[in-house]
């Protein structure tokens, strides 16, 4: 219900959850050996033998349930992955803080990726890319929500539900304080300086 709250948003139907083994998560998802959740239309975690729900699960538990609101807030549709991610990683975040030391670090040497390369899939990230990647979402989410409010970030959701290209949805989502898409990640990029 947090989840469902800071997005307005409840979806309809039951929510497949389904537990596996280490070795059978990975036999099942063929997902990146970094991976600690899939969503595939069914939340699948590698919990093997877990005796107590630790932070750390209820962190995973919070962000693979992100992506089911935010695919029924979206219609299906294909939302950026720096976008599902951040606010997945947002929503984690309750129960393990991000430190953001490496990603600060990148920003400062120029070497973080364009934003708009991390609109695409991460599986084929390698564990070090891809925990950046993550970071960069989530840090971007974190800004926007800190700044501007949740209901940004909804606005936007809707917009791309609406059928709004990715840098339309961000800019109407953020157009009331005078940016757009290239202007919103360049303060973001200097925040992180």
């Amino acid at each position: 219900s947090d989840v469902n709250l800071d997005l307005a948003h409840y979806p309809e139907g039951n929510t497949i959850v389904v537990l596996y083994t280490q070795k059978a998560f990975k036999e099942a998802t063929q997902g990146p050996d970094w991976s600690g959740g899939v969503y595939d239309g069914k939340i699948r975690l590698p919990v093997g033998g877990v005796k107590e729900v630790t932070d750390q699960l209820k962190a995973v538990i919070y962000h693979e349930y992100t992506h089911v609101v935010v695919r029924s807030m979206t219609g299906g549709k294909r939302v950026p992955t720096w976008i599902n991610e951040g606010i997945a990683e947002y929503e984690g975040a309750r129960f393990i803080k991000r430190p953001l030391k490496e990603l600060t670090r990148a920003a400062k040497e120029g070497s973080l990726p364009p934003l708009k390369r991390l609109e695409g899939s991460f599986s084929a990230l390698s564990g070090k890319e891809s925990h950046l990647a993550y970071l960069q979402s989530y840090s971007i989410v974190n800004y926007i929500i800190d700044r501007f409010g949740t209901h940004a970030v909804r606005d936007i959701l809707e917009n791309i539900g609406r059928g709004d290209k990715t840098e339309d949805a961000v800019r109407k989502g953020v157009e009331a304080y005078s940016l757009d898409y290239d202007r919103l990640v360049a303060e973001w990029e200097s925040s992180l300086k």
